[in-house]
């Protein structure tokens, strides 16, 4: 296979990051999916439909996500792409705390139907953020598999400490966040965490010149 630019360093401390990132993006994809329902709650409601909008199109985002971050660690797995991933996550994540009411009042102006309009407005302030939060996992099982044969443990483990941040995520959102911060608050905590993630990456993985490891 062709050279990476900046491959991952094979350290404890590069490795150990790559899992603590893939943790953090676990918990903060579901805490960002639980704010959604009360961010569209004021136009739309909070009925069975509009969390049917929102779980939709989560679930559509990350898996296009995964897809994606699949083919994107096939051609170039380095650590500047893991580290654009979730800059553009954190960028992406800023119209959700900006530009929400606004676009929710003309959706709701225009879309009589509050099951469209729901559904729109999920797609517009949620799609691109939860897809590119999508491509870590992939992306990271790529960073971390030295062999073939081991390929399997390393994303079942990775798997593993997402998914466990995402249970996390959602009750730390549903039990305390919403409780004791304003919604944007949390929101704006998501993005801090997906910019301290970018500089853990930056800080282990550095600037080393290896192979790609097949």
């Amino acid at each position: 296979m062709a050279q990476a630019d900046l491959s991952i360093s094979t350290t404890a401390a590069s490795r150990l990051a790559v899992l603590c990132v893939a943790f953090i993006n676990g918990f903060v994809i579901m805490s960002i999916e639980l704010l959604g329902g009360r961010v569209l709650a004021p136009y739309f409601g909070s009925s069975v439909h509009v969390w049917g909008s929102i779980i939709a199109v989560f679930m559509l985002s990350l898996s296009l996500g995964y897809l994606w971050g699949g083919r994107l660690s096939l051609t170039n797995p380095g650590p500047n792409t893991f580290i654009a991933f979730f800059l553009l996550a954190a960028l992406l994540c800023l119209p959700i705390i900006f530009f929400a009411d606004p676009v929710m009042t003309q959706i709701f102006l225009n879309v009589e139907d509050p099951r469209y309009g729901s559904l729109i407005t999920a797609m517009l302030l949620y799609f691109a953020p939860i897809c590119v939060m999508g491509m870590v996992s992939p992306y990271s099982v790529r960073l971390l598999v030295l062999s073939q044969s081991e390929s399997g443990g390393v994303a079942g483990m990775l798997y593993f400490v997402s998914t466990l941040g995402s249970a996390l995520g959602t009750l730390g959102t549903s039990f305390y966040f919403v409780m004791w911060f304003e919604i944007n608050q949390v929101m704006w905590g998501c993005v801090a965490a997906l910019l301290a993630c970018a500089l853990m990456i930056a800080l282990t993985l550095g600037k080393q010149q290896s192979g790609v490891r097949t």
